[in-house]
């Protein structure tokens, strides 16, 4: 890990022993750092995972102007992390591929790990065709949303969606997820067998 990758995470360590002490349980890297595309203008992608509402004052965004590299961090509840191991969609690498580099008590990663089977049985499971299905119904109705509209931005938001829906639908029919950044997805579909 880079030296401001680790100087960033230990202020937002820092910081949650100053403002909220019992929220933060864990930091967990994604993204770039662990896919091995990384570069010099690559922000950090981090999994902070909070016990409760009062570690939202752990979000954050910023620039670091030396490197022109800007930085936006949200939190992740335990009911997040729930929600996306029904794996509905299949951008799931905070999930399944985050590094976890800051742990408050052992039974955090317990309960992670316990999240992360849960989601992988889904997508090795049958029940993933109907997700897929679900999602391939869904992009039908924001087409036929954006023949029904007379607002331009609201085709451009419908036209969106169903692209998001239809990866999201074939990733998920064959088990798989997206690992990389979205400007990178059409990458990932072009690897699918």
């Amino acid at each position: 890990m880079n030296d401001i990758n680790k100087t960033i995470i230990d202020a937002v360590i820092k910081k949650a022993e100053a403002l909220c002490p019992d929220s933060l349980a864990l930091i967990g890297i994604y993204g770039s750092a662990t896919t091995g595309d990384e570069h010099k203008k690559s922000d950090l992608d981090l999994m902070i995972l909070i016990n409760d509402k009062n570690g939202r004052v752990l979000s954050d965004g910023f620039i670091l102007d030396d490197i022109d590299v800007g930085y936006d961090f949200y939190c992740t509840t335990w009911d997040m992390l729930e929600g996306d191991a029904q794996c509905n969609h299949a951008h799931l690498s905070r999930l399944f591929d985050s590094m976890i580099v800051y742990c408050k008590d052992q039974s955090f990663l317990k309960r992670l790990d316990e999240i992360r089977r849960k989601a992988a049985e889904t997508l090795a499971s049958d029940r993933r065709y109907e997700k897929a299905d679900s999602a391939y119904c869904e992009s039908k109705k924001k087409f036929a949303e954006s023949y029904l509209t007379e607002s331009l931005a609201k085709v451009r938001e419908c036209a969106g969606a169903v692209i998001m829906l239809i990866e999201d639908a074939v990733m998920l029919y064959k088990g798989w997820y997206f690992r990389k950044a979205t400007k990178r997805t059409f990458d990932e579909l072009k690897q699918l067998p």
